[in-house]
């Protein structure tokens, strides 16, 4: 991947042990530029693969942010059908009367795949959108949401309480008596973060 680490700020990811400022300095390599990646290996520990260009003796350590995903959303030309045939193949239980916007199919205690009718999704959600518009919401700590909503507020990122409400009206949800806050990525799909299911 061309451009070096500059894309990776917002990653999961950062450089352990690396040189003040490291990911400026290490701008601009790529996958054809091995020497420059052999030429910092040593301040960096052999613990992952580098993103930025491929190499596999860089290293990169997870941070220490408790995120996880909670539940996306698979559009269908018939959700009910869509969700029951899901669970049926895999193996998992789908419950008739938790139908509502959504026919919610339960993966494991973390993960629920929510079923939406596409039509209806389109209309509610990608009315100008040039690619499929797609959903994931992730839960995560009190602290991490103070901390990535700050984020996205410095960013001016239009974010918004989300269904039934729009995910740019500017305000957050208490749901469950947690946080939850809708945005949207470049592409227009729709983000989640939750603090309480």
């Amino acid at each position: 991947m061309e451009g070096g680490f500059e894309g990776w700020k917002a990653s999961s990811y950062f450089i352990e042990n690396g040189p003040s400022g490291s990911a400026s300095a290490l701008s601009g390599i790529g996958t054809q530029d091995r020497g420059a990646c052999a030429a910092i290996r040593d301040k960096l520990t052999m613990r992952s693969w580098c993103i930025a260009c491929g190499h596999s003796k860089h290293v990169l350590k997870r941070s220490n942010m408790a995120i996880a995903l909670n539940h996306t959303v698979v559009t269908a030309r018939d959700k009910v059908a869509s969700a029951k045939f899901f669970a049926r193949i895999v193996g998992l239980t789908f419950e008739e009367d938790a139908v509502g916007y959504f026919a919610p199919v339960r993966v494991n205690d973390a993960l629920t795949l929510d079923f939406a009718d596409s039509a209806q999704w389109i209309s509610d959600f990608a009315k100008s959108a040039q690619i499929p518009v797609h959903h994931y919401a992730f839960k995560v700590s009190e602290a991490d949401f103070d901390t990535i909503f700050g984020r996205i507020k410095a960013k001016g990122i239009a974010y918004g309480s989300g269904p039934p409400n729009p995910v740019d009206d500017m305000t957050i949800n208490h749901r469950g008596g947690g946080r939850g806050v809708y945005f949207r990525d470049p592409d227009g799909h729709i983000l989640e973060l939750l603090t309480v299911e």
